[in-house]
C-alpha cells in the first residue's frame, strides 16, 4: 500500500488517516464541516485546524480529513479575501 503524504515538509508531529499523513502546517478540508484549514496540532489522535484567514481553531478527527483540491483551496481563499474586504462582516 502506498502512502500518501497531505502535508509540506515533515513536522516532528503527524497522525496518520487510511494513507494520509497529516503533518503540522498542511492544508486539510474537513468533510463534515465543509472547511479548509491549516493543521495546528495533532493530539491524542484528534487534529486541530485553524481556517485560513486565522480565527477560532476546530477538532476533527483524522477520518474527517481529505486533502483539498485546488478549487477548494482557491475557494476558501477567495471566500477569506473577500470577507477581509468588507471589513470581517
Amino acid at each position: 500500500m502506498s502512502q500518501l503524504r497531505a502535508s509540506h515538509p515533515a513536522g516532528p508531529k503527524q497522525v496518520r488517516s487510511a494513507e494520509i499523513a497529516w503533518a503540522v502546517g498542511a492544508l486539510a478540508y474537513d468533510k463534515k464541516l465543509k472547511l479548509v484549514g491549516i493543521v495546528m496540532d495533532l493530539l491524542f489522535g484528534s487534529v486541530y485546524l485553524r481556517p485560513l484567514g486565522g480565527g477560532v481553531e476546530w477538532k476533527a478527527t483524522p477520518e474527517d480529513l481529505e486533502p483539498p483540491d485546488p478549487a477548494t483551496v482557491l475557494s476558501a481563499r477567495v471566500a477569506e479575501a473577500n470577507r477581509r474586504s468588507w471589513g470581517g462582516l
